[in-house]
């Protein structure tokens, strides 16, 4: 009968006992015994209630899930003759919108003739670039796109991630040498990858 190192409804360590009397301890408690880290020598396992720990991680997925941010898209408008104060304040607005974890669409837009300036109009997606480079990074270069010069920035820290990955690990083996967090969840459980949405906002009218 293969031994396991069992961890005990309360989290103290029981030590290495046949799996026989590991299941025989749960039995006399009415609770279950559920390996937490399969790939530990010997394996690692858990007294505890497996039907109210699946009704608990159930929950907090779905508590994670209400709090994860929604990646929202906001637009600056400029055109190619903007001066450079009002430039300064479009990047305002570019920054607030990066820290709150938004992604920002840069569009420099020419008018008819103004289409000779679309080099000015690089010069100020440049610019922005530069003065936003400590909070963000480039999805999408700057480039011509008929009468538009089109870029976008996102943000370099995430907002809203989930932890519940985290907590679900601290939750089931904490205690156990070598497991490691997110992986090795107890049998019978698979992880639910939060899904993200992205919307797209208007926040800027064309300079």
């Amino acid at each position: 009968m293969p031994d396991v190192r069992l961890i005990d409804e309360n989290g103290e360590q029981v030590g290495v006992i046949p799996i026989g009397q590991a299941i025989e301890m749960a039995r006399t408690k009415n609770l279950d015994v559920v390996e937490v880290s399969p790939n530990s020598r010997p394996p690692v396992c858990r007294i505890m209630d497996f039907g109210k720990f699946k009704y608990e991680k159930k929950k907090k997925v779905q508590k994670s899930k209400k709090k994860q941010h929604q990646i929202k898209l906001k637009e600056i408008r400029i055109g190619p003759k903007i001066d450079s104060h009002d430039l300064d304040t479009k990047i305002k607005n570019a920054r607030k919108f990066l820290d709150e974890g938004a992604k920002v669409q840069f569009n420099v837009f020419f008018k008819g003739r103004e289409i000779m300036y679309k080099d000015l109009g690089m010069q100020h997606a440049l610019t922005a670039i530069k003065a936003l480079e400590d909070t963000a990074k480039v999805e999408k270069e700057p480039r011509l796109e008929g009468f538009k010069i089109n870029m976008i920035l996102i943000p370099k820290k995430k907002i809203g991630e989930s932890h519940a990955k985290d907590e679900d690990a601290q939750d089931v083996g904490e205690e156990a040498e070598g497991d490691q967090e997110g992986e090795n969840p107890p049998q019978g459980l698979r992880e639910e990858p939060p899904a993200d949405g992205e919307k797209r906002e208007e926040a800027q009218g064309a300079s």
